[in-house]
């Protein structure tokens, strides 16, 4: 049978019903699809009931690689460095807010001091120094000739005239008795029928060793003002004596 096949530009033989005149590509000159035989069926070599050989089982098909692990390459691919598996990156977590200062108390300005306290404390402390002064002058000073004058007018009342002679000065005893004292008495109405007196405490005239006392005779008359006299007083000894010119009282 004749060959009908007709050799290429490089000498191949092109297959029949192909010309071998046909269109390359430009810039490929020369080249021409390969065209193979047809395969024959191929005919297993393993005996009946024998395993098939290990190179004939298939491989079975990769799953996903398990999270966290990085896919391995599949069976027969070139082995090729891999990078280090590594996870992405995640979200940025937000952070805990600052947690506020502890709370300081500022510390206290100066107190300002309160003047008025003071100023009444002194104020208190005086009226006491004086009250007591008074009091000391008082006892010391007005109640001792207060008192003789009290003494004395009681005796005239209860007309005990030799107590009350006893209670005049050196000077009034010289020159009378009791009985002088007693007339006196008889020619005075507010000593005669005397019965109330009032020795005004608080209206004392002191001056050295003599005193004069106001005495108010009828006390319950208050429209009787001729009532009040002044009661003379000598102090002798120490001790408080009527000294008058009238009974011990001043004259006129």
């Amino acid at each position: 049978m004749p060959d009908d096949r007709v050799p290429d530009d490089e000498g191949r033989e092109a297959p029949p019903g192909e010309d071998a005149t046909d269109e390359r590509p430009e810039g490929h000159a020369g080249w021409a699809a390969p065209h193979l035989p047809p395969s024959s069926p191929q005919t297993s070599t393993t005996p009946p009931g024998d395993p098939p050989p290990p190179w004939s089982t298939p491989s079975p098909t990769p799953g996903p690689p398990p999270v966290g692990q990085a896919p391995s390459a599949p069976s027969g691919a070139p082995t090729t460095p891999a990078a280090a598996w590594a996870p992405g990156p995640s979200a940025p977590v937000p952070a805990a807010p600052a947690a506020p200062p502890p709370y300081t108390p500022s510390p206290p300005g100066p107190r300002r001091r309160r003047r008025w306290p003071w100023v009444l404390g002194g104020v208190l402390g005086v009226i006491v120094v004086l009250l007591v002064v008074g009091i000391v002058v008082f006892v010391q000073k007005i109640l001792p000739p207060v008192n003789a004058a009290n003494d004395y007018l009681d005796d005239l009342r209860d007309q005990d005239y030799e107590a009350a002679f006893e209670r005049l000065c050196e000077a009034e005893q010289n020159d009378s008795s009791p009985r002088t004292l007693e007339g006196i008495v008889e020619t005075q109405p507010v000593l005669e029928d005397l019965d109330e007196f009032d020795v005004d405490a608080f209206n004392v005239d002191l001056d050295g060793d003599r005193a004069q006392v106001d005495v108010d005779l009828d006390p319950d008359n208050f429209s009787n003002r001729n009532s009040v006299f002044v009661l003379e007083l000598v102090k002798e000894d120490g001790d408080w004596r009527p000294c008058g010119e009238i009974a011990g009282f001043q004259a006129g």
